[in-house]
């Protein structure tokens, strides 16, 4: 059963920001060159995030796409 789900199973996450015409000039989230993965497989590479007050930022992806990996390694 689990063989059949990775195959289905999407292989990337969007990330969209939505921002106001002017931009904050206080980062509350600041991420460089973010990479994570298990083992060979990466989940994604050189991730680059700049949030600033009164910005959004939404994650989507299937489940098991790593989403929460994300958030976690922003966190630690």
């Amino acid at each position: 059963m689990a063989a059949q789900y990775d195959k289905f199973k999407a292989k990337n996450i969007r990330m969209n920001m939505k921002s106001d015409e002017s931009r904050s000039k206080h980062v509350l989230v600041n991420v460089k060159n973010l990479s994570l993965g298990y083992g060979d497989t990466p989940l994604f590479d050189k991730v680059n995030i700049d949030l600033r007050e009164g910005e959004a930022l939404e994650l989507r992806g299937r489940n098991g796409a790593g989403k929460t990996t994300v958030i976690k390694a922003i966190l630690d």
